[in-house]
């Protein structure tokens, strides 16, 4: 039963997540107010968030560099002066907010910086994927825009062609399995296959209808795992490099991987940079 709550919001079931972790959903869910706990759908999808980040970006004058990499920092003893990009370019900086997954960031360190106070902790992390399933069917075969079950291959499934406003017939449903470590090494026609299998047995009105196609997406590296003992690998923003301070949804902001904590993680760590003068 715990399940049905700890999965989808810690990416992982609740015999491997921290108890702190664990109790702090619940806090935060159904004690903090009478509509805490209310769960909201993205009818637009996630690249209206990325759309309208750009261009608030963009109206307070940032330059972005899209479809590029940064493949190393160039430092000295004490700070970073300058980022490399995979094109080979070089950019002066005053400050970094460095905002990758922590292997992501621990690899990009300088090597003589790694076994300092906090960055070794970056390598202490371990990630919990998720498998998404899209399946279109040839009728409606269900009513609510999402169910949650009590079922590992399912959890929860999502009406998309309802949700989005979509035209009919074809169906579109998605399946969303958080913490699928028992998946994601699978073969996608054995992903496919369980998962039919287990919202046939959730969805009555599966009964005679044909699933027409599907699509597996794999994100292995989704989350971190909030595992016993991992706050103590969850840093801060603040780092002994003056003009370094680390952001992301695994950093110490007390919340599962969720956007909720990587909103607070950017703000906190925009919030050091403005106090050191950054």
């Amino acid at each position: 039963f715990w399940d049905l709550i700890i999965l989808p919001t810690c990416n992982d079931r609740c015999s491997d997540v921290s108890a702190t972790q664990g109790i702090q959903v619940f806090q935060e869910g159904f004690s903090r107010e009478a509509r805490a706990a209310d769960i909201g759908l993205f009818t637009g999808g996630l690249g209206r968030v990325a759309e309208a980040a750009v261009e608030q970006l963009q109206r307070r004058g940032a330059q972005l560099e899209l479809n590029a990499s940064v493949n190393g920092m160039l430092t000295n003893d004490f700070e970073v002066t300058g980022i490399r990009s995979s094109r080979g370019e070089q950019t002066d900086i005053s400050a970094v907010v460095l905002a990758l997954p922590p292997k992501q960031a621990f690899d990009l360190l300088p090597a003589h910086w790694r076994r300092r106070e906090p960055f070794w902790r970056l390598s202490q992390h371990e990630v919990s994927p998720i498998v998404n399933v899209h399946m279109q069917w040839d009728r409606q075969v269900m009513g609510r825009d999402f169910v949650g079950v009590l079922d590992s291959d399912a959890q929860f499934i999502f009406q998309r062609s309802q949700i989005h406003g979509w035209p009919t017939p074809p169906h579109w449903i998605s399946v969303s399995l958080s913490g699928a470590h028992d998946l994601v090494g699978l073969p996608q026609a054995e992903i496919v296959a369980r998962v039919e299998r287990a919202v046939r047995r959730a969805l009555r009105r599966t009964a005679g209808a044909t699933l027409l196609a599907t699509r597996v997406v794999k994100e292995s590296e989704a989350t971190f795992r909030p595992k016993p003992g991992m706050n103590a690998h969850r840093v801060r923003p603040k780092t002994p490099i003056g003009n370094l301070v680390l952001a992301g949804a695994w950093t110490a902001t007390g919340w599962p991987a969720t956007m909720e904590s990587a909103v607070r993680s950017g703000r906190a760590a925009a919030q050091v940079l403005l106090e050191d003068g950054g």
